[in-house]
């Protein structure tokens, strides 16, 4: 076996190997090395394989064909098989003839190894194998390129034909991709074969113009800037009919010249021309006609020679719709500049379209010199889109045509005067004027320029002049202006009116002033919705009493204008100096409703003073009588709010009134509003006072009532007595109890902080003027005095309530007090001996309140009537007057005045009072004898033998011989002896051993033999010792 064929087989083992472990790069590796030593047993042993490792293995191998070179060695694995030896193991019989990538790869290494022939070849072998329109026209294109540089550029002109009649799109790219440094080369190339094909013959056949067209397409693809290339292309077409393909030509090349900034070269117009021939055989007259705009615009001669070369029909279409796409802008842009439409002259979209329309005119005037109509209606959509300049060059062109045109005259004299040359436009109105004098529309112009020249006297003069031959022609003229021409115009016209109207005032002469009525006429009528032209105008006719007719111009007003407040306020201002005051309040009022107050006031500051005024007064006498006769008219309020907006300053009553009827609907919150208004301009109105006091109780803002309650006493005492008094009987009571309150809000001041408010006194003598017969006002009457020491009026006061509140103790206290205050002693006494027996923690406090020498002296009285009422048997008052010496001594003879007392009960049978006085005594100081045997005493009257036989013993065990005295005494010996034995058994039963057994031995020292107490005395005894012990 050859050695070349082991070491194949060797390899394409390894190969398969590599294929049985996956390792595909390293299998295709091994399969190339065998393949460069015997490449047929390579190839038929690749066939062999199974579809899907074969086609794995190719796939490795166009990967490497993509990413690989022909350098001799591949991806470092030691191959010596180039890559087009790849290529073709690739392209190979049964293996992937049609591999695009294996083609592509070996035709890009053919031509960087310039073997241009070989090249060719490939591309033969590859457009017999593959059908696809793009890899048809690659291989196409490639070879074109090959062709090129062997210098056979029929035959790459071929190719590149073939291709782009294959995809043209497809086929342009690919040549601008393949042949990107070839460009100059590939261009000279389709020059010369244009060249050559011109040379032949001077009349192309219809095959050379096909051919032509494809070279032309070509050329244009690749160099679009070659607009005469363009140019002959387009004419082959049109030659050849394709009229709408010459449209798509020339529209790109259009496109692309304007976009690199050519827009007014002789290139562009004959694009232009060619394109508009090419839509008049289509039968599109008005693209034909714009195009025929762009390049006369660009050059007229020129673009005039192509059009008159036309034939007849088609100049006659061009005509017929130029004049009439251009009158219908023009009408169209007139109407609007009537109806002053604030879109219709400045948008851009609109001075575009009339830019046209002016060009279609002047199209007009080049197709026929005659037609200076043409120019003058150019000048005017020139005119309309503020271009004053050109026009003005329009006309000075009609005039040297027709010397003796007005309205060329006019519409000069009109841009002079927009552009502020007032004197040619002097002299053109001047011109116009002459020629026609009742031109109205040169009169109003010659007006507006004598206002800018501030002559009004001539502006009004010629203004009448051109009103009185055609109003509605006047006004017209006024509304066509642009806005800032008109509102100039109307300013002066305004001014002029209003000065000659002061002069004619001030100089007392005759105001029939005709000029004025028709100045004023047409001011209304060109501005009918500006209130300020038709006031003037009003404020003439009034001047010249013509009533009716200044009414006539309001109510004209309003119904352009209807939402215009102020034309309605100005015609009820006329209405009621026409005296229909009625009427005219009533529209007031309907104006107020719609409008609010807030502006209503601020229309009325336009108004005169002495309009105002009457409107004040009308209005408010108005809503008096109306709140006086229908107090449930919810339009009442109304009234008074035009009268609070006519006068501001000068309506406090209206206020006032307001918040009355605000107050009916419980509106509470805006009458305050209405009173703190009325305050501002009077603060001491006590009336608004008084109401707003009362709003604030309402609303439960005391501070706020007191505040102005206290200010209404301040101010007028009597007119504050008088409001409470006019008020239904639960808001009365309301008011009094809140006055009631600020007194005691008063006192508690007095009582924490020590100030005497002066309030108190009045506030005080009002509660007693409006209701005397309640107990409290008289009481809060009394301490108010007290406090500032008027005490006889004082007493005055505590009678009364006395009398009206007989159940009332703290009327004793006070009186006891007030009479100390006086020094009547004996009445002082008198009267906490009544308040001792209602209430006796009154009596103490009324007592601390004296001081030490006022004490001592109610004391000494209390008890010279305690004694004497003592010693005449008359306990009670006795005990009364012990009372208040008890409450008024001091602690060193307190003792004293409650054992006295404690007879005092005893001797009343109120032995428990007596009793508890007693221990009060006891508990004071270190028991005496005498005290505790006088308590057991009383226990024994209460039959209270335990407490009593406590007493005794204490009292034993204290000073045994004198308690046994005093016992032995009072209650006497068997007495004691009883008590003893009482208490003994009951300590018995309760089993109180050695309580019982004290009894005992202090009972036995009365009397020592008593056996019943010895017997007791033995059972406690045993009681004690024996603890199991049972009775």
């Amino acid at each position: 076996m050859d050695d070349n064929v082991g070491q194949a087989l060797s390899y394409i083992s390894l190969g398969d190997q590599d294929l049985r472990k996956q390792r595909t790069e390293e299998a295709v590796i091994h399969f190339c090395k065998a393949y460069a030593l015997e490449p047929g047993l390579v190839k038929d042993h690749l066939v062999a394989l199974p579809p899907n490792t074969l086609h794995t293995v190719l796939c490795t191998l166009e990967d490497w064909c993509i990413c690989g070179d022909d350098s001799g060695s591949l991806l470092n694995s030691g191959l010596t098989v180039s890559l087009g030896q790849i290529c073709d193991l690739i392209t190979s019989n049964g293996l992937r003839p049609d591999s695009r990538v294996a083609w592509s790869t070996k035709l890009r290494v053919q031509m960087r190894s310039k073997k241009f022939f070989d090249a060719v070849t490939t591309c033969v072998d590859a457009l017999k194998i593959f059908s696809n329109h793009s890899d048809v026209v690659f291989f196409l294109v490639n070879r074109a390129m090959a062709y090129l540089l062997l210098k056979e550029k029929k035959f790459a002109v071929q190719d590149m034909i073939a291709a782009c009649d294959k995809d043209f799109n497809a086929g342009l790219t690919c040549i601008k991709e393949t042949g990107v440094k070839l460009l100059p080369s590939i261009l000279e190339a389709l020059y010369d074969v244009i060249a050559t094909l011109a040379q032949k013959a001077k009349n192309f056949c219809e095959e050379e113009r096909f051919l032509l067209i494809k070279i032309d397409r070509i050329v244009v693809g690749l160099n679009p800037e070659d607009s005469s290339t363009i140019g002959d292309c387009a004419s082959h077409m049109i030659k050849l009919n394709q009229h709408k393909q010459a449209v798509v030509l020339l529209s790109d090349g259009l496109d692309h010249v304007t976009s690199l900034g050519k827009r007014e070269t002789p290139e562009v117009v004959e694009l232009l021309l060619q394109r508009a021939q090419c839509y008049l055989a289509l039968g599109q007259t008005e693209s034909a006609l714009n195009d025929y705009l762009c390049a006369a615009a660009i050059d007229e001669d020129i673009t005039q020679i192509t059009i008159l070369s036309l034939p007849h029909q088609q100049l006659d279409n061009i005509t017929a719709l130029a004049k009439k796409i251009a009158s219908e802008v023009l009408t169209h842009f007139r109407l609007k500049v009537r109806l002053n439409n604030p879109c219709a002259v400045d948008a851009k979209n609109t001075a575009d379209i009339l830019d046209r329309a002016a060009q279609m005119y002047r199209m007009l005037y080049i197709l026929d010199n005659n037609n200076v109509d043409a120019l003058i209606n150019a000048a005017e959509c020139l005119k309309l889109q503020d271009k004053d300049t050109a026009a003005i060059s329009t006309l000075d062109l009609i005039l040297t045509l027709r010397p003796m045109c007005s309205k060329a005259y006019y519409t000069r004299a009109f841009c002079h005067m927009k552009t502020a040359d007032l004197s040619n436009a002097f002299a053109d109105f001047d011109m116009t004027l002459d020629i026609q004098p009742s031109f109205v529309q040169a009169l109003c112009g010659r007006a507006f320029v004598w206002l800018m020249s501030g002559d009004f006297g001539k502006a009004a003069k010629d203004l009448t002049a051109a009103s009185g031959i055609s109003i509605s022609a006047t006004v017209t003229w006024i509304t066509e202006l642009p806005d800032c021409e008109q509102e100039t115009l109307k300013n002066q016209i305004k001014e002029y009116l209003v000065t000659t109207s002061k002069k004619h005032s001030q100089s007392r002469g005759s105001c029939e002033d005709d000029s004025l009525v028709t100045l004023g006429n047409v001011l209304t009528r060109a501005f009918p919705t500006d209130f300020e032209c038709h006031h003037v105008f009003v404020e003439i006719l009034q001047s010249l009493c013509k009533m009716d007719e200044a009414q006539a111009i309001l109510v004209r007003l309003i119904t352009h204008n209807p939402d215009d407040y102020l034309a309605t306020l100005h015609l009820a201002v006329l209405k009621m100096r026409r005296n229909r005051t009625a009427d005219a309040l009533e529209d007031i009022c309907t104006l107020l409703k719609t409008i609010g107050e807030e502006k209503l006031a601020s229309a009325m500051l336009r108004l005169t003073d002495k309009d105002r005024a009457r409107l004040t007064r009308e209005s408010h006498c108005e809503g008096v009588q109306r709140l006086n006769t229908h107090p449930g008219d919810a339009t009442i309020e109304g009234y008074f709010s035009v009268a609070i907006a006519a006068s501001p300053n000068k309506a406090l009553e209206s206020y006032v009134w307001r918040a009355k009827c605000r107050i009916s609907k419980d509106q509470l919150d805006l009458a305050i509003a209405d009173l703190n208004s009325a305050l501002v301009k009077k603060p001491n109105h006590v009336e608004v006072l008084c109401l707003r006091g009362h709003l604030f109780i309402l609303k439960k803002n005391r501070k706020a009532s007191y505040n102005d309650l206290l200010l209404a006493l301040l101010l007028n005492s009597q007119a504050l007595k008088t409001f409470v008094l006019s008020l239904p009987e639960n808001q009365k009571n309301l008011v009094m109890g809140t006055l009631e309150d600020c007194v005691q809000m008063l006192f508690s001041h007095y009582l924490t902080q020590g100030f005497r408010s002066k309030f108190i006194l009045r506030l005080c003598d009002l509660l007693v003027q409006i209701n005397n017969d309640v107990a409290s006002y008289h009481s809060l009457y009394a301490d108010g005095l007290i406090i500032f020491e008027d005490y006889r009026k004082a007493i005055e006061e505590l009678d009364i309530t006395k009398r009206l509140c007989p159940e009332d103790v703290s009327i004793l206290s006070r009186s006891g007090l007030v009479h100390m205050k006086l020094n009547e002693v004996e009445i002082s006494a008198a009267k906490f001996r009544e308040l001792a027996d209602v209430d006796l923690e009154a009596l103490n406090f009324a007592a601390k309140t004296l001081n030490q020498e006022q004490r001592e002296i109610l004391c000494k009285e209390a008890m010279d009537k305690a004694n004497y009422h003592t010693n005449v048997n008359q306990n009670d008052n006795a005990l009364g007057f012990f009372t208040v010496a008890a409450a008024a001594t001091c602690e060193g003879q307190l003792k004293e005045i409650l054992r006295m007392r404690s007879k005092c009960f005893e001797r009343l049978r109120r032995f428990p009072e007596a009793i508890e006085d007693m221990t009060s005594v006891i508990r004071s100081g270190v028991p005496i004898v005498g005290d505790l045997v006088a308590r057991g005493n009383l226990h024994l009257l209460n039959e209270n033998y335990n407490g009593a036989s406590k007493d005794f013993l204490v009292a034993m065990e204290a000073q045994e011989l004198t308690a046994m005295t005093l016992i032995s005494s009072y209650p006497g010996r068997e007495v004691a002896i009883k008590t003893f034995l009482k208490t003994a058994s009951a300590d018995l039963d309760r089993k109180k051993f050695a309580d019982g057994l004290r009894v005992c031995l202090n009972g036995l020292k009365f009397d020592p033999n008593n056996a019943e107490l010895k017997t007791l005395k033995r059972k406690f005894e045993f009681g004690l010792n024996n603890k199991c012990f049972i009775q």
